[in-house]
């Protein structure tokens, strides 16, 4: 099962150059001119798209995101003690990016809570601890993690508490889990189609990810951002409507926002019948 990680972290990586510009017209038109897969980057991008924030600065190709990082962490730390609790957890992640830890990168807003918490408590301030509430797509780093390690399916939602309250996640792996097997027998456009017309989930905006075209879809329906109710919607309506794991890569960095993250989540949903990008780089 570890193939997950490898599809998920080349998702992750394939669009950093373009994270988080929230342009699909400037993008579409570059991605007329080149490939934006696995590409170097070039700050002006972020200028000229004008809608924009440039997070990573110092990004290398072959760089993931921090929720890509996490995973990894994730992992790794899951490897050597699979009864990791959601503290634990906790504490691996504020070990990397606390003032002083090895994590160069963008610190995003439960990171930045996790921190303020753990530093309050240290230094015995008395503040209101700020919430664990999340509903970016954080959440999903248990999930592929839980899958990749064969590890309980509770496991996944366990870990997940330690950035997030919010029960919707666990319908969310509930949906994944149905994908998944739906892609035993059927193609990944009809494996979607399967699961939707089950009525899982029964949220109108996967229906609408079915039928709209992409730029009513992510300019009416749904946005580009981070949070999960869009996210997940918005990855569905990428796999329906392309024919390859790299095809639907490209589309969602065409599309842009936060397009490494839901990279992750095409990656692990296309790891049982994707084939890797050619140029994608040794994970």
């Amino acid at each position: 099962m570890e193939k997950i990680l490898q599809f998920a972290y080349t998702g992750n990586t394939s669009s950093m150059a373009y994270n988080w510009i929230y342009n699909p017209e400037y993008l579409k038109r570059l991605a007329e001119t080149k490939s934006l897969l696995f590409q170097p980057l070039d700050p002006d991008d972020y200028v000229k798209s004008e809608k924009a924030f440039l997070a990573y600065p110092h990004m290398q190709v072959g760089d993931r995101s921090a929720q890509g990082d996490i995973l990894k962490w994730l992992v790794d730390a899951l490897r050597e003690n699979p009864n990791l609790s959601a503290k634990d957890y906790q504490d691996l992640v504020f070990d990397h990016v606390k003032p002083g830890g090895d994590y160069v990168g963008y610190v995003e807003s439960y990171g930045r809570a996790l921190v303020f918490n753990k530093i309050a408590k240290l230094h015995k301030v008395d503040v209101t601890p700020l919430p664990m509430d999340d509903d970016q797509m954080i959440g999903f780093a248990p999930y592929v993690a839980v899958k990749a390690l064969n590890l309980p399916g509770e496991r996944a939602f366990e870990l997940a508490q330690a950035f997030t309250d919010k029960d919707v996640f666990k319908a969310y792996y509930q949906l994944f889990d149905a994908l998944l097997e739906a892609l035993n027998s059927h193609s990944m456009h009809d494996a979607i189609q399967a699961v939707i017309d089950a009525g899982t989930p029964a949220d109108e905006r996967f229906k609408k990810a079915l039928v709209e075209p992409t730029d009513t879809f992510i300019s009416s329906t749904v946005n580009t951002a981070c949070h999960i109710d869009d996210a997940v919607p918005l990855v569905f309506h990428i796999l329906y409507h392309t024919d390859s794991f790299e095809a639907a890569l490209a589309m969602n960095a065409w599309i842009g926002g936060a397009s490494a993250d839901r990279g992750t989540l095409i990656g692990a949903l296309y790891h049982t019948v994707g084939q890797l990008p050619e140029n994608a780089p040794k994970i």
